[in-house]
């Protein structure tokens, strides 16, 4: 939101300088009228968060996804087997979507904060604290590592 007011004020006052000049010459209107210089630091700036809100994005579409526990022995000391990380108002959350009876892990639509690239703290619930890294497994898949427990993607 910050960077479309930003860029949206700059267009603002070049149609506020045309405006003054109007009905002022055609050669001055084209004079205050040229296009943005993409060049200028605060544009490149601008442009530049743009890219990379643009590329968190991609990387979380490519996360999100149910993730299955690929050591089925360590369920019943979980109590859950699976994590689902999915995007909401456009931020990174995971939930636990079935627990064993008798489980005390809370985690429902818990943010994920980033630390580096594919590596996020939750930001609430159970696991408050706890680091998530998603990775590629040598079959192409993701993965998700929690707490010594690894979690496979599924398609």
């Amino acid at each position: 939101m910050k960077k479309t007011s930003r860029i949206l004020s700059i267009l603002f006052s070049e149609v506020i300088a045309l405006t003054c000049l109007w009905p002022g010459s055609t050669v001055m209107a084209q004079g205050v009228a040229a296009p943005l210089d993409k060049n200028d630091p605060e544009i490149r700036a601008v442009l530049a968060e743009i890219e990379s809100d643009i590329e968190k994005g991609r990387q979380e579409k490519k996360i999100a996804g149910r993730y299955v526990i690929i050591d089925t022995n360590a369920v019943r000391t979980l109590t859950f087997s699976e994590f689902d990380v999915s995007i909401v108002n456009q931020k990174l959350v995971v939930t636990v979507p079935e627990l064993l009876p008798g489980s005390v892990v809370y985690m429902k639509e818990t943010p994920l904060a980033p630390y580096r690239q594919n590596v996020f703290y939750v930001d609430g619930g159970s696991f408050y604290g706890n680091r998530m890294t998603f990775e590629s497994n040598q079959d192409g898949s993701m993965i998700l590592k929690c707490r010594n427990h690894v979690f496979k993607r599924q398609p």
